[in-house]
């Protein structure tokens, strides 16, 4: 892994760092001539994952907090109304499971790319082996 510098520009070495740590993940099961299965992809991705859906959930508590905050304004006691609370509630669980949705299906186009691009590097090598051999 890469040796983190101290003093020198440090966010920008941690930063490297983890994207060097995910690609020695990657590369790992690459270098062992064995193809990067999409379940092992999303666990490599998680915690990308989780970052964003963090903030998302930092985003849901401002707008629960808004959404208090007008009932207030309104007269209306957000504790005490059900549908307040529950259509909230819905609304924070649909946006999570969107979420989820989109990444799973991001994650499963960017690994059919990488491996159709390791399948055009696979054949590229090969060309250049029969060629190496013809001559």
């Amino acid at each position: 892994m890469m040796e983190y510098e101290k003093g020198k520009n440090d966010m920008e070495t941690l930063r490297k760092m983890k994207k060097n740590f995910l690609y020695q993940l990657v590369s790992k099961s690459i270098e062992n001539k064995r193809e990067v299965s999409f379940i092992e992809y999303l666990f490599i991705t998680f915690i990308e994952y989780c970052k964003v859906l963090f903030l998302l959930a930092l985003a849901l508590g401002v707008v629960s907090w808004v959404i208090i905050i007008v009932c207030g304004l309104f007269g209306i006691d957000y504790f005490e109304n059900n549908v307040t609370r529950t259509t909230g509630a819905v609304i924070s669980w649909l946006l999570i499971l969107a979420y989820t949705l989109v990444y799973i299906i991001t994650c499963k186009r960017v690994w059919l790319d990488k491996k159709q691009e390791d399948a055009k590097i696979k054949v590229s090598r090969e060309n250049q082996k029969h060629a190496r051999e013809k001559q």
